[in-house]
């Protein structure tokens, strides 16, 4: 009904893992992903070593003394367009809770 309509999709660990599977089946330059703090997937990783696919823009929350989120630190880490979001809190008590959602205001 709408050919050319973008469409944007956007999930937090395994949801932006789903994401990543979207991205990977539909070459359709209309869609867009965004990730939060996401699990690694790994036919689009494997993908993504031969040309860069930029339309995933991977999020991941770091502390302010630099530590970053365990699970999106497999892979999303390493993109050349990911964006760090320190987190409110200074310290955390243990590298697991980095990954909350609560972490992005």
């Amino acid at each position: 009904m709408f050919p050319n309509a973008n469409i944007h999709l956007t999930g937090h660990s395994l949801a932006s893992s789903l994401t990543k599977h979207i991205l990977h089946k539909h070459d359709d330059k209309n869609i867009r992903g965004y990730g939060f703090n996401s699990a690694p997937h790994r036919d689009f990783e494997n993908k993504i070593k031969k040309k860069y696919d930029y339309r995933y823009i991977p999020y991941r929350s770091k502390s302010n003394i630099g530590t970053g989120d365990i699970v999106s630190s497999l892979h999303d880490a390493y993109y050349p367009n990911v964006r760090e979001i320190k987190t409110k809190k200074k310290y955390h008590k243990d590298p697991f809770s980095l990954h909350l959602m609560d972490n992005f205001y």
